[in-house]
């Protein structure tokens, strides 16, 4: 089994840039892009810890890079039995990267993303399919339980706005230098379903984003300015701590 040298765990709020980014570091880090075949799943790409399979997935990609990419939507403070899965594979240092953006465009997909059918304003207090709680409570929470834990916070909207600083950035956290690319953004999905896996599987497997079928407008224009001021102060509290 290879040495691991850093074992970079992604824990975010569901909906806030997660996949975009696994997929940019995956693209612009090569280290933590393992090289697939055609039948092999994209969920070969980066460990999920929120899976039941998290273990094997795990030793199989210690077995073949010593740089290690996982995910997670975790609250507050790391499961013992994943952390100590982790832990058993002796990285030199687990990285944990917190990604974020503006709560009114999480929410929006969040409630698309779980089909609900009123205004997003409604949906904040609707119970969570993810947490305890409401909808808006559970991303306060998320957020105010890892502030204290200080990972590397990263806002994904400037992350977008400015890849070549946010790849240079990244490359003192990953402790590897980042490509040298002309285009560090990875392209999303066109296709849905098994034609957008069959897509990426024959080109290089750029994204692994989970898509959304169902589209959700806004019921007025004055909507998402109302959520980012319910979430202001949290917003602010992670954009100061944010790596770009």
């Amino acid at each position: 089994m290879a040495p691991v040298k850093r074992a970079v765990v992604v824990v975010s709020h569901p909906r806030s840039g997660t996949h975009v980014t696994l997929d940019f570091i995956r693209r612009n880090f090569p280290e933590f892009n393992p090289s697939l075949r055609l039948w092999q799943s994209a969920g070969e790409l980066y460990v999920s810890l929120d899976t039941p399979q998290w273990r094997e997935r795990l030793l199989r990609r210690a077995r073949r890079s010593g740089h290690i990419l996982m995910q997670s939507h975790w609250v507050g403070v790391r499961p013992v039995e994943a952390m100590a899965g982790v832990e058993d594979l002796q990285p030199e240092e687990v990285v944990f990267i917190y990604p974020f953006r503006r709560y009114s465009a999480t929410m929006r997909s969040l409630a698309a993303f779980c089909q609900y059918p009123g205004r997003v304003g409604s949906f904040l207090k609707e119970k969570s399919t993810f947490y305890e709680g409401t909808v808006e409570a559970s991303a306060f929470m998320h957020g105010e339980r890892w502030i204290p834990r200080d990972p590397v916070f990263l806002d994904v909207e400037a992350l977008i706005a400015r890849p070549d600083l946010a790849a240079d950035r990244l490359s003192g956290v990953l402790g590897v230098a980042p490509a040298p690319l002309q285009r560090r953004l990875p392209h999303r999905r066109v296709f849905y379903g098994k034609l957008a896996e069959a897509v990426e599987r024959l080109t290089g497997r750029e994204s692994t984003e989970v898509q959304i079928v169902f589209e959700k407008d806004w019921s007025d224009p004055d909507e998402p300015a109302q959520i980012d001021a319910r979430f202001a102060g949290l917003h602010r509290d992670l954009t100061a701590r944010s790596l770009i």
